[in-house]
């Protein structure tokens, strides 16, 4: 059985949150710890957002 392991760039991780991705997230997908600060810290994010991100926060690298 192959397993594929995605990490996701800072700058999809934002076009999701901006509803701008052509298909679905993979489900098997990490984000950088800095992609995750970076994200977390931004001031206009809501709790909607906050949610999808936690989604792809299960690990780290």
């Amino acid at each position: 059985m192959v397993r594929n392991n995605y990490i996701a760039d800072t700058n999809i991780l934002i076009a999701l949150l901006a509803d701008k991705l052509a298909g679905e997230m993979p489900p098997l997908l990490g984000i950088s710890i800095i992609s995750e600060i970076k994200l977390f810290a931004y001031p206009d994010l809501n709790e909607d957002d906050k949610q999808k991100l936690k989604k792809y926060t299960c690990w780290h690298l």
